[in-house]
């Protein structure tokens, strides 16, 4: 099985289900990173942080400025 790493990992704080970050082994794309560093999602070569946005809304889900995914309370 072939493992996934993320190009950044930030500090997550404690409530982070995960991170935005580019692949190591595909720069050009960005992907969802769970909070232990395993690939979650990979996403369509022209999306950005600002295009995620709705989409993780509507999965009841936030993205900050570095990237970190929380759950909406």
């Amino acid at each position: 099985m072939r493992m996934f790493k993320p190009a950044t990992r930030p500090a997550l704080p404690a409530d982070a289900i995960g991170f935005i970050s580019r692949r190591d082994d595909r720069p050009e794309r960005l992907a969802l990173f769970r909070a232990d560093g395993t690939l979650s999602n990979t996403f369509r070569i022209d999306e950005t942080i600002e295009t995620l946005r709705p989409a993780l809304a509507a999965a009841g889900m936030t993205v900050d400025a570095q990237g970190i995914v929380r759950r909406v309370a």
